[in-house]
This record gives C-alpha cells, structure tokens and sequence, in this order.
C-alpha cells in the first residue's frame, strides 16, 4: 500500500563511494551520493551493460563486468580509487574471483592465499584467466561450453560453476587440479541428470553444506542440489516436477 511505499521510500541504507577523477552529479538525498559521467582511465567514460559484479573478500572493492566495454572496472570504496583492471576484445558477461597463482604461461597452482580472476564471454563462449595485475596478458581457454552464462566459486570444496547456454547444463570443476581447469572432459560433477534439464541457468549460487542452487531462467524455477547429488533436492517455481519427466516448461 502508499503506506508500505513511504516507509520503503525512507529506509535509505547510506552508500558511500568514492570516485577519483570523476564528474559527478551529487544528490544529496537521504544521504545517498549519485554519481555519474565519470571516468575509468580510458576513452570511454562510463559503463555500458554490465552484467555481473562481484565484491572482494574485504568488501572495500567492486569489480564490475562491463560487458559492452569489454572490460572489468573497479571500484575500491576504501582509498577512492576506480579504474580498469582489464580490457579485452570480449564481450565479458560474468567473473568470479579464484585461488589461482600463475605460475607460467597457462600454468596456474592452487593458491588460497592468491587472487585471481576468471572472465566468460557469452558471445563466443571463451573463458580468460587473468592475474590481478592488469599489465599481464590473460590466459584464453576455449571449453567448448557455447554460451558461458554464469560463473560462481565454492570454497569449502573448491569447486567452480560454470553455467552453459548451448548445452543447457552447469558443470562443476575441482580447481585443486588445475591441470584438468576448464576441460569438459574432467568435470566433477554435470547438473542436472537426466531427464532433467535446465533453459538459461543464468546465477549459480553454492551454499555452506557444500550444495548449490541454480536459477534456471527460461523454465521458470530455482533448483537445489545436495552435495555430490545432480537430482535437485528443492524445486521452487514449478508444481508437475517429477523425477520421471523432470517437469520441464516451454
């Protein structure tokens, strides 16, 4: 009701963020601070379609995909600092930052301690692994997945997962061996089983008791799988699932 809108109007979380070299309009409204026009050390001023964004473990840094650009910008709220950590010939869709340490050209080792971070490009379906420092070349894999949609990182069982397009599935790789990082021959586990199928899983989201819950976007659902299971435990959004038909929508 009008009444529920007022009060949502007026509880305002203060967001603070800083910007260095930047044009700003400045509304000072309710203590929230907008900015805009401003600059990321490049020609092109501003972000264009961003898709995905991830936070850094401390919370004091926005890393944003964005996707137009072909680039990951950053936005470190603690020093004010903003910029371009990488710029690519991709249309970069989604990122997650990994536990990689490279170690030489397309050689990475297990790091806990490292920060990397992992870009998929929806357009051509190749995935580029890159350090934190933006001068160093990425490294360019092609998985052969099609469309990457979605990544996300678990790190109680070091797993990765990548959401696919093409092949309408979210494959789950242990990073602890690199060797076999992004071969889709040495998946650990591939959601769902069949007959199940997934349309557009566009978020991975894996939870503490080592499961994962995926938004399987085009058939109109959210699926939770148990640990070490690829038959979903939860299925919310859909009332005819079953295990024999898997319920799958149009």
């Amino acid at each position: 009701g009008r009444g529920g809108s007022w009060l949502l109007l007026f509880c305002v979380v203060e967001v603070y963020v800083s910007l260095v070299n930047s044009t700003s309009i400045n509304f000072d409204w309710n203590n929230v601070e907008v900015f805009s026009n401003y600059t990321l050390n490049s020609t092109s001023s501003g972000l264009i379609r961003p898709e995905d964004f991830i936070l850094s473990k401390d919370y004091n840094i926005i890393y944003v995909a964005d996707t137009t650009n072909g680039r990951v910008a950053y936005f470190n709220q603690a020093s004010g600092v903003t910029g371009v950590l990488h710029t690519t010939n991709e249309s970069i869709f989604c990122l997650v930052e990994l536990p990689l340490r490279q170690t030489g050209t397309n050689s990475w080792n297990y790091d806990i301690g490292a920060r990397s971070f992992l870009y998929g490009s929806s357009s051509s379906g190749y995935l580029l692994l890159c350090t934190e420092d933006p001068a160093a070349p990425c490294d360019r894999y092609d998985p052969a997945l099609g469309y990457i949609l979605g990544l996300s990182y678990s790190p109680n069982n070091t797993l990765l997962y990548v959401s696919t397009y093409n092949m309408a599935k979210v494959l789950a790789y242990n990073i602890s061996d690199t060797s076999r990082l992004l071969n889709k021959n040495y998946t650990t586990l591939t959601y769902p089983s069949p007959p199940t199928s997934l349309n557009s899983p566009r978020k991975t989201v894996p939870d503490r008791q080592g499961g994962v819950w995926i938004v399987d976007t085009n058939n109109h659902r959210v699926l939770h799988y148990k640990s070490g299971s690829t038959t979903p435990d939860i299925v919310i959004g859909q009332n005819d699932f079953n295990s024999t038909s898997g319920g799958i929508s149009d």
